[in-house]
């Protein structure tokens, strides 16, 4: 595993999103992504071309991200839509804390800078999680 976890994030959201039901092996974060709502693709980041994860280590961080998802829903929602969705944190903050927040037809608007303190959390808990783990 990589030390960066950001780049990790990336790899394990570059997993994810790698066609599972080939091998014909449920995850338990797979059944979560099929409930995903659907996303409007022009919203979404391009991916850059990032390393694989194995399936031992990508598994590892889907059990440490399942854990975040008891402990701290708006994190784990914000990683969510980040590196697996793939949405921009200006979209993040402005059509999923907003809506949750204040609602749908609001003036009012989250910051993006929540959005980045969300995924600050969740970098610090996979930090945490995975420090005997992460050479």
């Amino acid at each position: 595993m990589t030390d960066n976890i950001v780049e990790l994030l990336e790899q394990w959201g570059a997993w994810s999103r790698s066609g599972l039901d080939n091998l014909s092996y449920k995850s338990n974060m797979e059944s979560i992504m099929h409930k995903a709502p659907i996303v409007d693709v022009t919203t979404c980041r391009k991916y850059r071309s990032v390393a694989m994860l194995n399936d031992d280590d990508a598994m590892r961080v889907n059990e440490v991200l399942i854990e975040l998802r008891d402990d701290d829903v708006d994190a784990y929602n914000s990683v969510f839509l980040r590196y697996y969705i793939g949405q921009k944190v200006d979209y993040i903050a402005s059509n999923h804390f907003t809506r949750i927040k204040y609602g749908k037809d609001s003036k009012r608007k989250v910051s993006k800078h929540v959005v980045y303190q969300h995924l600050a959390r969740a970098e610090g808990y996979l930090r945490k999680a995975l420090k005997c783990e992460i050479i």
